[in-house]
């Protein structure tokens, strides 16, 4: 059997992560390549979330809309933002849509509902404005780095499809690991978006809001960072 040349050889491995050799380091040996190189290959076969239904898509719609219709009632500053309206969502409904998908559905319709009323257009930023893109904010190569950063951890989290059949010590081992390996990095990611937004002006309360975290835990987590990056 003639061996894989190296266009073949992540698929290859792919192969044989699909078919129960789970851990980096097995497949490592097997393919005669390092396990940075074992991580690069698994890292094109994240898992990603099941698309939403036709019916899903149909009721979060429906939902959506009778929540733009409270908001249209009450004054701009009274309105919630998307952020508020994908809580709002999800609080009501088994939401099977990605944030995204709330955010151009509100951004749609809000936009639609000016033109149709020759009025400004409902603010989707909180504040009322939009301001500068990120990117515009910083560095050139700082949105790079931080997908970069979240790369890594997608592949730390391809560890995560630990085989039943696997002893508990192994089992828990990898698992933990790469759960570990990939909140750290997702943390940092989302540290240097933080400090990216402050630098803005984007306020703390909101941050944390985003995050879903409380204010003083979000605040002391980010100027900690600050303060070790920084050194």
């Amino acid at each position: 059997m003639t061996a894989p040349d190296e266009h073949d050889l992540p698929a290859a491995i792919r192969r044989d992560h699909r078919a129960g050799d789970k851990l980096p380091s097995s497949l490592a040996a097997r393919h005669h390549v390092s396990r940075e190189y074992v991580m690069d290959a698994l890292s094109l076969i994240a898992p990603q979330p099941a698309p939403a239904t036709s019916a899903e898509q149909r009721a979060s719609r429906q939902r959506l809309d009778a929540l733009l219709a409270e908001d249209a009632a009450k004054s701009p500053e009274q309105r919630r933002d998307v952020f508020g309206l994908y809580q709002a969502l999800v609080q009501s409904q088994d939401a099977g849509v990605s944030y995204q998908w709330v955010w151009d559905h509100v951004r749609a319709q809000r936009q639609g509902q000016a033109a149709d009323s020759d009025a400004p257009a409902d603010p989707l930023e909180p504040d009322g404005h939009n301001t500068r893109s990120w990117g515009s904010c910083v560095s050139s190569d700082m949105p790079s780095f931080v997908t970069d950063l979240i790369t890594h951890a997608v592949r730390h989290l391809t560890e995560l499809q630990v085989a039943g059949s696997m002893p508990v010590t192994e089992g828990t081992e990898l698992a933990m690991a790469s759960l570990g390996a990939a909140h750290a990095l997702i943390g940092q990611a989302m540290n240097e978006v933080a400090l990216v937004a402050r630098s803005q002006d984007v306020p703390w309360d909101r941050l944390s809001r985003w995050a879903d975290t409380r204010q003083d835990e979000f605040v002391q987590r980010v100027e900690d960072y600050q303060r070790t990056v920084t050194l």
